[in-house]
């Protein structure tokens, strides 16, 4: 796993059973056979049986990069080529000199940084790399012709693909077929491709209350088994609540016992503990290594704990889901401190890695757990909630009430309720003090689907309550450059931030935020005006030219823009906004202005409004002059003395121009 999943995972987890490699080859043994260039490779050959192999001829794409030592202290200058023949990776020393060799069925993990958009970590079974490239589009470029030899994994070709509906894709020898920078010597043959986008996956939440009681027999033979389905849910979320049983503070009796049930089938990925709230996310063994950028955080909101948050934040394949669970104070006389935290929560919710607010984030976010909304004790509110008119009975519901524009949770959407509230054990009223919101960025609406809600009466007296969804996952993108569109970049006009009160902002300033860019966080921007105290203005030209990596309108019009408000002295961000491309890439051969009105956001609450407009523009094709030095851009070494670089053999190795 990469360091970032290696934290989210610190409190529980078992890492899934990888197949025993077999012994290393003999010295013998690889003189005798043609074990380096057979393509049904699946071993890892060992540092020490290759230290002083030199390969004569490339067998396939070769990047000069730097590499982190796993402590993080020390980086190395290193080549690594992509066998594509034996769908093998090697890693050579700056003069050639091979170091290991890794078959791509054994890689676990790789992952792209958001924050540095040319780093990469990569794990095969338990060695772990962090990759530097010199710039953005030469991590892009492993990232692809490592991710489409992955047989486990079908990703979007859609301008390789003849045939939308096909599952194989051939792609001819000329990689980067425009200025033939560096063709791949043989054609590849990937076994998952498609036409389409996005695929389907199962997605399924549950909240349960133990109620402090010992869950070998209410979770083993009663609650899971009646609760939680087999092997139906491509992922798993859920949060315990009330485990007081289990005094660990990393809950490891619950989290075996959750596991034993779910079998060999599923692993859990992560586990996220705050007092006696257990946060537990698992999915299928076979979609392990579509889970990326895993990360994880707790929120205490109270000094004992007893009020918070847990928060777990990943990437399936390409699509972003963040869970937020939530214990939150009980009682009727608490509903405005339920919605001051819960406001709180979402302004101050950060995990590490992620750059701007979870909300701004993540394509989809749940919130679920205990929010304890109680109904007014009134005749009308019981007498509803004995007739079972449960649609009538949540218009006195103060969570419905706060989905609504402008309250605490305004932007969630819940399932409507079709189950009955429980009586509450402080007074004679009743309420749903369980519940399950999802919110989904604007733009991806449609994209996800609640197919059942509902709660488990016959289960216990403060029955736990579960939703399952479906929801579209984007696959990963594939062009590899060979594509006869020139390279594109998005300009804006005339930009306004419209602030709904007076409240003067010291240096304020934008900053634009896209994983798809070269420069995937760019610098801050002051206005150029500030007409009024409630109006920033940006001018034409005062904002960058943002310049994607790949330049294809279909994948373009997928993305979108996160633009934050910036308070430059105290380095806070004021408020987010998401700015959709679809209109911009849709029609393609129209160059015209598109035009863009959304919200600006602190947490859930609508600040203002950011208006202005952008256009696309075609760029020239890059100039394919080499460069000086291969390692140029990329951080000083710490094993210049130990090796000196040889200049001609990493030409020689990377051919005629570099990366």
């Amino acid at each position: 796993v990469s360091p970032q999943r290696a934290r989210a995972v610190s409190q529980s987890v078992t890492s899934p059973p990888p197949p025993p490699p077999p012994p290393p080859p003999t010295q013998t043994e690889l003189q005798n056979s043609s074990l380096l260039s057979s393509p049904d490779v699946s071993n890892i050959l060992e540092p020490d049986d290759i230290s002083n192999e030199r390969h004569t001829e490339r067998q396939g794409p070769c990047f000069a990069l730097v590499m982190e030592s796993e402590d993080g202290n020390k980086l190395r200058q290193r080549l690594w080529e992509i066998d594509i023949r034996s769908r093998v990776f090697h890693c050579f020393t700056s003069r050639g000199v091979k170091k290991s060799s890794y078959s791509i069925d054994c890689m676990t993990l790789m992952e792209r940084d958001f924050e540095d958009s040319q780093r990469l970590s990569i794990s095969f079974s338990e060695q772990i790399y962090t990759l530097i490239f010199p710039t953005s589009l030469d991590c892009l470029r492993f990232w692809e012709m490592a991710i489409m030899l992955m047989d486990s994994k079908t990703i979007w070709c859609n301008d390789l693909i003849s045939d939308p509906s096909s599952g194989t894709c051939r792609i001819n020898s000329q990689w980067f077929s425009h200025k033939e920078k560096n063709p791949i010597p043989v054609p590849i043959t990937i076994k998952a491709a498609s036409g389409l986008s996005s695929e389907i996956f199962s997605l399924w939440i549950g909240t349960v209350h133990l109620q402090g009681k010992h869950p070998i027999d209410a979770l083993q033979r009663e609650l899971l088994p009646n609760y939680l389905p087999l092997d139906s849910f491509d992922l798993i979320a859920i949060v315990f609540h009330g485990s007081r049983y289990d005094k660990d503070e990393s809950k490891t009796r619950l989290l075996g016992h959750v596991q034993n049930y779910l079998g060999q089938g599923y692993i859990v990925i992560a586990q996220v503990v705050l007092c006696d709230m257990c946060l537990i996310i698992a999915t299928k063994v076979h979609y392990y290594t579509s889970i990326t950028q895993l990360t994880n955080a707790t929120l205490p909101m109270t000094g004992d704990g007893e009020v918070g948050s847990c928060i777990c934040g990943l990437r399936f394949l390409e699509t972003s889901l963040c869970f937020v669970c939530c214990c939150l104070p009980t009682g009727t006389g608490a509903q405005l401190q339920r919605d001051r935290l819960t406001r709180q929560l979402f302004e101050q919710a950060s995990l590490e890695g992620i750059p701007c607010d979870i909300l701004h984030y993540y394509h989809h976010t749940f919130f679920f757990g205990e929010m304890n909304a109680q109904l007014p004790i009134r005749a009308e509110v019981l007498k509803l909630a004995q007739l079972k008119q449960y649609q009538h009975l949540l218009s006195w519901d103060p969570v419905i009430k706060q989905t609504r524009p402008g309250g605490a949770l305004s932007g969630f959407k819940e399932t409507p309720i079709e189950f009955r509230p429980i009586q509450t054990a402080t007074s004679d009223g009743v309420s749903f003090p369980s519940r399950i919101l999802c919110r989904t960025m604007e733009h991806l609406e449609g994209s996800i689907a609640c197919l059942r809600y509902k709660s488990y009466p016959s289960i216990s007296n403060y029955p736990p309550v579960s939703a399952a969804y479906v929801f579209q996952a984007r696959r990963p993108y594939v062009s590899c450059f060979n594509t006869e569109i020139p390279p594109c970049a998005i300009e804006f006009g005339e930009v306004q931030v419209l602030l709904t009160n007076r409240n003067n902002i010291p240096q304020p300033s934008l900053q634009i935020l896209a994983d798809f860019l070269e420069v995937s966080i760019t610098p801050n921007y002051p206005p150029s005006s500030l007409p009024q105290s409630t109006t920033l203005c940006w001018s034409q030209g005062s904002l960058p030219i943002l310049k994607p990596l790949v330049s294809n309108p279909a994948f373009l019009s997928c993305q979108h823009l996160v633009v934050k408000l910036i308070q430059t002295r105290q380095r806070s961000c004021i408020a987010s906004a998401i700015i959709p491309l679809k209109e911009l890439f849709t029609n393609f051969q129209n160059s015209d202005p598109c035009t863009f009105n959304v919200a600006l956001e602190r947490g859930t609450q609508q600040i203002g409004r950011l208006e202005g407009t952008m256009i696309r523009t075609s760029l020239p094709w890059a100039n394919a002059e080499e460069p000086h030095d291969p390692w140029e851009g990329l951080p000083t070494c710490d094993d210049s003395s130990e090796e000196d670089m040889d200049y001609n053999e990493t030409k020689r190795r990377i051919g005629s121009s570099w990366y």
